[in-house]
């Protein structure tokens, strides 16, 4: 005789197994909250990645161009068919750079801005924009400038020139760099615009960005330390003189006007002037060697570690201060 077994009863389905519906919507749920998670509050993994990415592209330390295009698409940046624009933010002193970098960090993420941001220095982020070919780039800029302000107050903002391959990325941050580095402290920006980029460095911002070269000291010293020394010894303003004058473009009229003096006490003042420099002021040429000079000395003058009073380069004499006994066209 056959008998057959009885099937036992399967045990009820646990709500909480790997298999129930409610524990796969519990999965799914999880795991949309935690690429929210991600995309709107970086992970510290993910801030030193785009903090190394940056840095090998800045310094081009990429095997090849294929390898820089992998490792920026996977960090959610379109390695192709995009313009790059290199941003620079500079703290100020005494800022905590690893929470500034966070904050700005998370001030372009909730914009929906696409960029790389890292610390390429201590005191310096660097933020890699990819654009749209069409997009205008400075409004882009613009917008990131502005998130870099609102997270780190204080921060001076340089760009490059946007670049059309990530292999000259290299190119356009070392640009923005050099944008910085012309950046006096305290100059004004052009209205309505809240970074720095190329277009901004005239001569004034040249000389800035070359204050440390060594010729560009003795070329001031060469043009116009007779003057300068004899203003320190004398108590004379005969700087303010030829400033004056030459910012008037070598009109004597509108030079003793913007000083509020006579055209014969500028007049005097500037044959004194010929005489110390042996110079002639009548000829364009040397007028502008001596224009370029004070842009020089002004840019001497404004360097942090400035070597206070007792040399010519380091301080100058008061406008209008006395000089004695001396006449008025001396001074």
């Amino acid at each position: 005789m056959i008998t057959h077994d009885h099937a036992k009863p399967r045990p009820p389905r646990d709500p909480g197994s790997s298999s129930s519906p409610g524990r796969q919507r519990h999965v799914l749920r999880t795991a949309t909250a935690l690429t929210i998670a991600r995309l709107t509050h970086p992970t510290p993994w993910e801030r030193t990645a785009h903090r190394n990415a940056l840095r090998d592209l800045v310094e081009r330390r990429h095997r090849s161009a294929a390898d820089a295009r992998a490792r920026v698409a996977a960090l959610g940046l379109p390695a192709e068919h995009a313009r790059f624009v290199a941003v620079l933010a500079d703290l100020p002193s005494g800022q905590d750079s690893g929470a500034a970098e966070a904050r700005l960090s998370e001030e372009l993420t909730g914009t929906g801005v696409r960029a790389l941001v890292g610390l390429l220095s201590p005191a310096r982020l660097g933020v890699l924009l990819a654009l749209r070919p069409s997009r205008p780039w400075r409004e882009a800029v613009e917008r990131v400038s502005r998130c870099a302000l609102d997270a780190v107050p204080g921060a001076t903002v340089s760009v490059g020139a946007p670049a059309g391959e990530l292999a000259d990325v290299a190119r356009s941050f070392g640009e923005a760099a050099r944008v910085a580095e012309a950046t006096e402290p305290g100059r004004a920006l052009p209205s309505g615009r809240s970074y720095r980029e190329r277009s901004d460095i005239g001569l004034r911002r040249l000389l800035y960005a070359l204050r440390d070269d060594l010729r560009v000291r003795d070329y001031a010293e060469r043009r116009l330390g007779p003057l300068l020394d004899h203003d320190a010894r004398h108590g004379t303003d005969l700087v303010a003189t030829l400033r004056g004058y030459l910012d008037a473009a070598g009109n004597k009229t509108v030079a003793a006007r913007s000083a509020g003096l006579s055209r014969e006490t500028v007049y005097q003042r500037l044959r004194t002037i010929e005489r110390l420099l042996g110079r002639d002021l009548e000829s364009g040429e040397q007028r502008t060697e001596l224009h370029v000079a004070l842009h020089a000395v002004d840019a001497l003058r404004a360097r942090p570690t400035a070597r206070p009073g007792g040399g010519p380069m380091s301080s100058s004499p008061a406008p209008g201060r006395s000089g004695g006994d001396r006449p008025d066209t001396e001074r």
